[in-house]
């Protein structure tokens, strides 16, 4: 799998244009609209960067990179959600998030709830395969969250 990179674009969310969120962006082009192309609709989500509370950014940052422990049930990572409210109850698009020494990767992309993992539906598109310490900067996290994380696969 070849080395990705991610960087954050800001936006208006779509029929909400008050509210900015940041975009996902890998390898200059918006995973939002992939994710649409391969799931053959329109999804009214966003992406929690720039709207969602500081301590929720910092933990799903650290979701991310396999740092910190996942909220849904299947025991994947929420990239996009309700702009109305973020809750994972009214569906999310997630990815499962794995850590192999400088490598997190991004696979199985798909929609879910938090209530209903057998409701999972993948979307037939590859992974995403990026070094951890550029993720973690891109996405604010200070080194030493990738460096605790190792340390805590090892131990």
């Amino acid at each position: 799998m070849r080395v990705h990179k991610l960087r954050i674009e800001s936006r208006a969310v779509q029929r909400r244009p008050h509210l900015f969120a940041g975009d996902l962006v890998i390898d200059g082009q918006r995973l939002y609209d992939q994710v649409e192309r391969v799931a053959g609709r329109s999804l009214d989500l966003a992406s929690p960067l720039g709207w969602m509370p500081a301590e929720y950014l910092r933990e799903w940052s650290a979701r991310l990179v396999a740092a910190r422990p996942t909220l849904l049930q299947s025991g994947r990572c929420e990239l996009f959600v309700c702009p109305e409210c973020g809750d994972l109850g009214c569906g999310c698009v997630s990815c499962a998030v794995s850590r192999d020494g400088e490598w997190v990767v991004w696979t199985d992309l798909g929609w879910e709830t938090d209530y209903d993992p057998a409701g999972l539906v993948r979307f037939p598109m590859g992974g995403f395969r990026f070094r951890a310490d550029e993720l973690a900067g891109v996405l604010g996290l200070p080194n030493h969250a990738i460096s605790d994380a190792a340390e805590d696969d090892k131990g």
